[in-house]
């Protein structure tokens, strides 16, 4: 029977299942390492900042020999790497305006900053005694139609003020409307 069960693992803990062999971080299915070294570094400055971020969607599986839980990666592949890459200090902080952190590499984050991202919590969901199919059918569902923020929309999500409502409203006329 399919189970979806949602729970919380710090950054320390995924970490500790990846080098235990419980975490598979790139089933078949998944695309290779796409992100750019800037996407990496923007998603450390949202854990550092406590900004909160999308599920993590993990099919929880038992291994045959040890008996321990297994978890495959559905969706977060590309998340998971940018922070193990990060605690292996293969990039720098580019993307950072806090100048805790800006232009740093993990080891050279002070130790607290380094422990804020080690007890992270990520939410996950754990998808189990779903069967290989149906696991590949939520893969393709949860990416196939994801649409990027255009400028425009970026630029709409960051301002505000009495210009930028003037703006919004002046859009709204029938004028406009009528013009395309």
């Amino acid at each position: 029977m399919s189970k979806r069960s949602t729970t919380t693992k710090d950054i320390g803990l995924v970490q500790q299942l990846l080098e235990s062999s419980q975490l598979r971080l790139a089933p078949e299915f998944q695309r290779n390492a796409v992100w750019p070294r800037a996407a990496k570094a923007y998603l450390i400055d949202t854990i550092l900042s406590e900004r909160p971020m999308p599920l993590f969607f993990l099919q929880r599986g038992r291994s045959a020999q040890t008996g321990k839980p297994i978890y495959s990666v559905v969706d977060g592949q590309q998340r998971l790497r940018a922070i193990f890459e990060y605690m292996e200090d293969r990039f720098a902080l580019t993307e950072s305006k806090d100048r805790r952190w800006k232009r740093k590499r993990f080891s050279e984050l002070a130790q607290s900053l380094q422990e804020n991202l080690l007890n992270y919590d990520l939410t996950i969901e754990e998808l189990t005694g779903y069967g290989d199919e149906e696991i590949r059918d939520i893969f393709v569902r949860m990416n196939k139609y994801v649409v990027k923020l255009s400028p425009q929309e970026l630029r709409h999500a960051r301002e505000h003020g009495r210009f930028y409502d003037f703006v919004e409203g002046l859009a709204r006329l029938p004028f406009w409307r009528d013009q395309r």
